[in-house]
């Protein structure tokens, strides 16, 4: 078999994986265990990024709000989550502003499906906020069952600050921080417009804080080891909403 062959035969066997990778379920219909999800999202086109851990009993459009809070964004645009390769893929659409209309048309409800599907890790799924700006951010399962004693959901690391809301998308982004560098080109007032907005701010304490302030946990969320040397949780955390 030459090299060729080779790559033409792992092109159809990812297409096949990816095809029958599993999707999210019906939110509390999946009876697994509850697990810890060490996640990543990555800001297309930009190098922010975010770690951080959620609880599998989460849904997509809890995730949403997750994301909005450490990613730095606004929640001032729709959003929706693609799962699948481009040949079988489904949306999940975080409607908090009735700009889609009828969701089945589109695709699933995100706050009806959680992430109790996300076993493995490098599993992945996309996330675009804002579809005028497209910020499409990546989202990899970096351990499916993290042991962690801490509230979640929490934030662990990250780099930079989220480019400014309605900036025009990554060429807007990229514009903008040439400006900061070199403000004599600025013609167009961009930067009066932007204010005091500094690109590499980044504090693990402030996103914290707000998702804190957004998730109350009536329970801390923690894992005891119990028979079988299983992990199971002994309480949870739910949104404030």
């Amino acid at each position: 078999m030459t090299n060729l062959d080779k790559s033409f035969f792992n092109k159809v066997a990812n297409m096949i994986k990816g095809a029958i990778e599993p999707k999210p379920t019906r939110k509390g219909k999946s009876n697994v265990p509850l697990r810890l999800l060490q996640l990543k999202v990555s800001l297309n086109g930009t190098k922010v990024w975010r770690r951080f851990i959620v609880p599998n009993f989460f849904s997509l459009f809890d995730l949403h709000d997750v994301l909005q809070i450490i990613m730095g964004w606004e929640n001032s645009h729709p959003a929706l989550f693609t799962v699948g390769n481009r040949m079988r893929s489904t949306c999940y659409v975080c409607d908090t502003f009735d700009d889609f209309g009828d969701i089945g048309d589109i695709g699933e409800d995100a706050d009806k499906c959680d992430l109790t599907y996300l076993t493995e890790k490098k599993m992945k799924l996309c996330y675009e906020y804002d579809f005028g700006d497209s910020w499409k951010h990546n989202i990899v399962v970096e351990n499916p069952d993290v042991d962690y004693n801490g509230d979640v959901p929490v934030v662990l690391d990250g780099k930079l600050n989220c480019p400014p809301e309605d900036c025009g998308g990554v060429w807007g982004y990229e514009n903008l921080l040439e400006l900061l560098k070199d403000p004599s080109k600025d013609e167009d007032g961009i930067l009066e417009w932007v204010g005091d907005y500094d690109p590499d701010e980044f504090s693990i304490e402030k996103i914290n804080a707000e998702l804190t302030k957004r998730f109350k946990p009536k329970k801390k969320a923690v894992k005891k080891k119990a028979s079988r040397g299983m992990w199971v949780f002994t309480g949870k955390t739910e949104s404030s909403k």
